[in-house]
This record gives structure tokens, sequence and C-alpha cells, in this order.
């Protein structure tokens, strides 16, 4: 071996052993400077308190001095903050469902599943099993309910999304009774609704991150992922594609597995069958897969998947539909993947094992095939009974394993997608430049507005006002960046909300005061009446407030999620300035005579009407105008809905050179469709993607051509030598028809897709 390969191997070896200890040396670093910011911030408190000559005021002062420094601390560290694709543009991909692997991959998923419903009340009693290629037989004791065998199968028709059929009459068999079932594979259909909901929780398990995930068309799925750098989408696809079906099974080996190694040797697909049983199965062999000769293990080279093992088909059929949570682990220094079972798992993984023990005449061991989408990640041999915990090594990184864990936490997807997607384009900010800077300009000058108006009413109070409310916009942000979270356009909105909302628990506070002085009570009195006697008010306020925001959270739209997030966390923040932070401001000002008099502007008297003498035609006029409002909503009907509730269509768009649109245009163009988003793709401003409400492919069309006309890409062909081909005499059939003249140029119509639940037309390409 010469020193050209030695060199690179020493380096990755060298550089991988020191992985963990860069990656606890950079977390050492980071929990350092966070001890550093809490117990400085603390000891500035402190000294703070006794230069003020009030050490008991030293604890309050040190948490007001540790949230702003560490507020300003993470929002200069994490500076900006990560944009929503509604602000910042992103990756538009495309994914297709693999209806080939899909269906190949339903028996394992089968038998699991059907061993775990039937044996859920304990003890196992019922064994399933594969006959053929497509028929499972399930064997139960005669004074087993056939019903429950029946609505399992059903239950198993809705998740595998399998139409199964019986396979003939239960028959007795050595004292059991066993039933016969056949997959029907020509009736495979996906529900789309889970397998977006399988990969949210693959992709965006907190729900903090700005994604975009929906239906798009019949078989596909759009991802819209907001700015991020090469390597985070990369990763995002990774997790996409991989359908996350953990297995652990026993490696065969010439000891117990001769003649399954046999039929397997012969078999060129990659299930090994005997007498009709599934009894072995090839899996892939992972690139950092090593067993030695020891392990008496079966391979082969195949030209799709490179070096396989084969794998033995057991009734445990252990896999990560029992898994109850996965972890972050290491093994001698490397990184590893901890997982556990629930108590069904516990107990079938205790039996494939205990069955599974060394040899103690021979010292023969057996190895455990940790199998991922039919690839063998690693083989420990077993020494002893598991149960409840388990661990998977290998050559991981730490990214690899954060990678397993979050795919294990989230569980296997009901359908396999296509490992690229069919599709992949950058797109520009979907509001567009103008809204962007005409949202953002509104947001500023309200906030502006909010601070001089609190200044010029409240003076001295509204200083104080305005210092928690820049203290409580920090803290916000900060935390948005420690979470991961994006600011979206109504993120924003929310987060100026949370300002108004921080300004009236002030103000609840301030007028509070001004009714303490007008009733004669000193300066503290009143400061300490009205922050003890509003603070209830201002909590029962912003918890409402909260619960609703919660409620639009968890329920919500991605756009809805991303308000709720920021009015969430202003909320709680808010509550903290306002009552806390202004409070020791008071006291503090109080105590040292800086604050003698409160002086506060007053737009309105002494009133002395009796507004409650009217409640009753209130209430009749509210009655009155909400009955209005509902009406009205109910005559709209489906036009009150936009594209979030409706599904619609979306179009890309493709300009002839020269042709070039500024994204503003092409929007005023197309302003005639409902609920329309139109964002740029690529640099030169010649292809557009437009999404919007119209169910109508063909109305969407010809609004497009009749606005862009010849300035769309048109395409030309030549040819020579026509031959002419007579109609048929008979007429066409109904909704075909005739064939259309021969054209030597076509300006073809933009490619669309429908996204309506329930469309199934594919993109069209139309020539005009």
């Amino acid at each position: 071996m010469s020193l050209n390969s030695v060199l690179p191997w020493i380096v990755a070896q060298v550089e991988q052993a020191a992985e963990p200890a860069a990656d606890e040396m950079g977390g050492m670093l980071r929990l350092l400077v966070a001890a550093g910011v809490i117990v400085g911030s603390f000891v500035v408190g402190s000294l703070l308190a006794r230069a003020l000559r009030m050490p008991d005021f030293g604890l309050k002062i040190g948490v007001v001095v540790f949230a702003l420094v560490a507020g300003v601390a993470v929002c200069v560290a994490g500076w900006p903050p990560k944009l929503g694709i509604d602000l910042s543009g992103g990756v538009v991909l495309v994914y297709e469902l693999d209806t080939e692997q899909t269906k190949s991959s339903w028996m394992p998923s089968a038998i699991s599943q059907l061993t775990k419903e039937l044996n859920a009340g304990g003890e196992k009693r019922v064994e399933v099993r594969s006959v053929g290629a497509d028929k499972i037989e399930i064997i139960t004791p005669e004074d087993f309910d056939p019903e429950a065998v029946d609505n399992a199968v059903s239950e198993l028709h809705r998740s595998v999304d399998l139409a199964f059929e019986s396979a003939g009459e239960p028959r007795s068999k050595d004292g059991k009774t066993v039933f016969t079932y056949r997959a029907d594979q020509a009736q495979k259909t996906v529900a789309m609704s889970d397998l977006i909901a399988a990969v949210t929780r693959r992709i965006n398990p907190g729900g903090v991150k700005e994604l975009t995930i929906r239906q798009y068309g019949a078989e596909q799925l759009e991802v819209i992922i907001p700015e991020v750098d090469k390597q985070e989408v990369d990763q995002i696809k990774k997790r996409i594609s991989t359908s996350g079906l953990l297995e652990f099974r026993i490696v065969a080996n010439q000891n117990d597995d001769r003649d399954i190694i046999r039929a397997g040797e012969k078999t060129a697909g990659n299930d090994v069958y005997i007498g009709g049983n599934l009894v072995g199965r090839w899996v892939k062999a992972g690139p950092d897969f090593f067993l030695g000769p020891e392990a008496l293990a079966s391979f082969r080279e195949t030209p799709a998947r490179g070096r396989e093992v084969l794998a033995r088909i057991d009734r445990f059929n252990v896999d990560g539909g029992n898994l109850s949570s996965a972890s972050k682990g290491y093994d001698q220094g490397q990184h590893a993947v901890n997982f556990s079972f629930d108590a069904a798992g516990a107990q079938r993984f205790g039996q494939l094992t205990k069955q599974n023990l060394p040899d103690a005449a021979t010292g023969f061991f057996r190895h455990l095939g940790i199998v991922l989408d039919n690839e063998v990640l690693s083989a420990p041999r077993i020494n002893s009974t598991i149960r409840e915990r388990g661990q998977i090594t290998g050559n991981f990184t730490d990214k690899d394993v954060e990678f397993l864990v979050d795919v294990l936490n989230a569980g296997s997807l009901p359908a396999t997608l296509r490992p690229e997607p069919i599709s992949q384009h950058q797109i520009s900010a979907q509001l567009g430049d103008d809204t962007i800077r005409k949202g953002s300009q509104a947001m500023i000058i309200s906030t502006v507005a909010i601070l001089i108006f609190m200044l010029a009413y409240y003076r001295w109070s509204g200083a104080v006002a305005n210092f928690a409310v820049v203290m409580n916009v920090i803290i916000t942000v900060a935390l948005m960046i420690l979470i991961k979270a994006a600011f979206t356009l109504p993120g924003l909105a929310g987060l100026v909300l949370t300002v108004g909302m921080a300004v009236d628990a002030n103000v609840l506070i301030y007028e509070r005061m001004r009714e303490e002085l007008e009733r004669g009570a000193s300066l503290r009195m009143a400061i300490r009446n009205g922050f003890s006697r509003a603070s209830a008010t201002i909590i029962d306020a912003n918890l409402t407030t909260l619960i609703t925001a919660i409620v639009l959270y968890v329920i919500g739209t991605d756009q809805i999620k991303g308000f709720a997030v920021t009015l969430i966390l202003g909320l709680i923040v808010s509550m903290f300035t306002a009552i806390f932070v202004s409070r020791v401001i008071f006291d503090v000002a109080e105590k040292k005579r800086w604050l003698t008099k409160l002086k506060m502007m007053r737009f309105i008297g002494h009133t002395n009407y009796n507004f409650i003498r009217w409640r009753t035609p209130a209430m009749a006029a509210s009655l009155i105008v909400i009955a209005i409002g509902l009406g009205a909503a109910a005559n709209r009907g489906k036009e009150l809905l936009d594209i979030d509730f409706t599904g619609g269509s979306s179009v890309q768009l493709l300009f002839a050179e020269g042709k070039a649109q500024n994204v503003a245009d092409v929007r005023k163009a197309v302003a005639e469709l409902p609920d329309v988003a139109v964002s740029s793709m690529g640099e030169e401003n010649r292809e557009f993607k437009i999404d919007t409400s119209e169910p109508d492919i063909e109305k969407v069309q010809a609004t497009l051509q009749q606005a862009f006309g010849d300035a769309l890409q048109t395409y030309s062909m030549s040819y020579e030598g026509l031959a002419t081909i007579e109609p048929a005499e008979s007429e066409p059939a109904a909704g075909e028809s005739p064939s259309p003249e021969p054209s030597a140029a076509a300006t073809p119509a933009p490619e669309s897709r429908n996204e309506s639940n329930n469309a199934t037309d594919p993109p069209a390409d139309a020539a005009d």
C-alpha cells in the first residue's frame, strides 16, 4: 500500500476520532459562555444594588440585566434571523410516489402491524406469516374471535393502503384456525394526507420551521423550503426520500440457516422462499458494514445495489413501529443511536434475542442486523437477552446520528417517495419586494408612532414603558433565533401586535396609578397599588390571548403558525417586562428620590355618563351586526376561502428570450385571478411560478395567454415529406376530438398542475 493511499485514511480516522471531542469542546464552550453571562449578570446586579445602597434589590436587578444582556448577545451572535418563504424566497421541491417500491415493501409492514394488533391484549397467541409473494396467513387459537381478525385486516387496509380479500374459508390445522388473505396490489392507493403528516413530522417536528408541504397533483408532493444553504436543503431532501422502515433481523449463517442460504444463492430477486414461505431477504450492506468470517454470513454482489447480505425472516418481525424513543449516544467514543421499545416491542425483542443467544457448546455468536430501508447499518453480535433498550453503532458522524434519531422518532412513511425530486426550483420571495417593503414600512411606522405617543402622553412613565417594549422585542427576537424559527410577514405582524399589547399593559398600570394619586395616595403607595391591582387584569387579558395563539399554532397553516409563534413568545415576554421590569425601575427611581411626581397628559377629564343603561340596545345592535356578517359569509360560500382551504392551480411560466418581465408587472397582469401569488424562478426574470385558487386550468391558461401573448416562449419545428393520413370513417368516441391539423410552429401554454385534492390531471403542455 502506497503512502499516498495510507495518509488520507489516517487523516480520516483522526478526524472521525476527534469529532466527538470537538463536539464536546464546542458544547463546553457554549456552556461556559452561558454560565459567564448568567453569573456576570447577577454579579453586576449585586454591584449596582450596593452602589445604589439597595442590597435587597440585587437579585431583581440581576434578573433584568441577565434578560437584557442575554437577549442582545443572542441577537448579535445569531443575526440575521431566519426569514420565511414569503420574505426571502427559497427552494421548491416536487416529489413523486415510487409506486413500485411502495408495493414491494408492503409485506414486512403488513406482518408487523397484524402481529402487533392481534396480540395487543398480552401474551402472543396469534402468528402471522407470509405465503408466497402476495398472501398472508393468520394462525389463531380456535377460541379466537374471527371478527377481530377481519377488523385487524380492515385497519391494515387503511394504514398500508392495500385492499385485502379472503383467499378461502378459514381452515383448522393442529388445533388452530388458519385465515388466508390475498393482497390486491392493483387497488394500491396512498392517503396523501397521511403522507403529508408523516413528512411534516420528519422534517419539521417542532413546527417552528416555515416549511410548506402540500399535495401537488394526484401522486406528487410539493415542499417549499425558505432560503437556506445547500447543505440544509440536502439534509431535508435526504429526510424526505428516506422511508424510515426499521427492522431487526438475524443475519443468516451457515450454522443455523444452510437451507435458507442455499435457496438464497439460487434466487435472483431479493426475497427468498422455501415451500411458498418467505424465509429470508437479501438486504444492501451499508458502506461501513463489516462482519468477520467467524459470523459465517452469506454475501453476494449485485449490479444495482452492490454488496448484499442475507437476513433471516422470523416470526417476531420486530420493527421501528415498536420504538418508544431514539436519542443520541456514544459507544467507545464513537457516535451511536440509543433506542428503547414499548412494552410489546420489548417482549418481542426479548424473545428474538433469547432464541439467538451464543451456542454454549461451540461458542458461536449470532448477529442482529439493524436494517433501515432495506440497508443493514450494523450487525452487533448477540451476547445476552435484550429487551427494552438497544444501540445502533457504526461509522457515524454527528449529523448522521441526528438524521437517524429524527427519522426513527418521526416513524416510517406510509409510502415511498422517489429518491430525487422530479422538480427543483429556486424562487424569489412569494410576496414580492414591493409588498415586503410596504408591509415593513407599515410595521416600523406603527411601532415608532406608539413609542412617540407613550413618551409624549405619559412623560417619564412613557420612557419606562418604551424601554420595556424595546426589551420585549429584543428578547422575543432572541428566542426566535434560539429555537431557529423563521420570521414571516404574519409573524412580524404578530410581533407588532405584542408591542401593542405590551403598551396596553403599561397603560393599565399607569391609569391605575393616576386613580390612586387622585384619591390622595402617596407616590410609593400609588406605584404599589398600580402594579399589584392591574397585574390581575393584565395576566387575565394576556392569558386568554395566549390560549387563542396556542390554538392557532396547533391547527393553523404555516403562515398562521408564524403569526402564532411570535404572538406566544411576545405575550409571555411582555408580562415579564411590563409587570416585573417596569416595577423594578419604578421602585428604584422612587426610593432614590429620582421620581417625586408623576406627570401625565389627560385627553378626557372626569366623566359621569351612565354607559350601562344602553346595554340592551348595544347587545341588540351587536347581534344584528353579527347576523349580517354570518349571512354575508354564507352567501359568498367558497369564494370567501383562499387557496389554503380550497386548493387550486400552480403554473410555471416561461418567457421568450429578450422578453424578461418584472415580478411586479407579472403580478399586476394576472391580478384578475383569485388569490394569486407570483414568484420569480431563476435570475433572468424569464421564469415565474404562479399559484391561484382558480381550479379551472384552462381558464388560468387563457388568462395568461391573453395577458402575455407572444411574449411567452415559443418552439418551432421543421418537417419534410409529410404523408396525408385519411381519417377513419367511424365517428370519434364520446369525449374525443378529431386529430388536429399538423402545424409547423406551436406556442405551448404554461406548464400547469391542479393542486385540488380531487384533481388527477398531470402537468399539461398544450399547444395553441
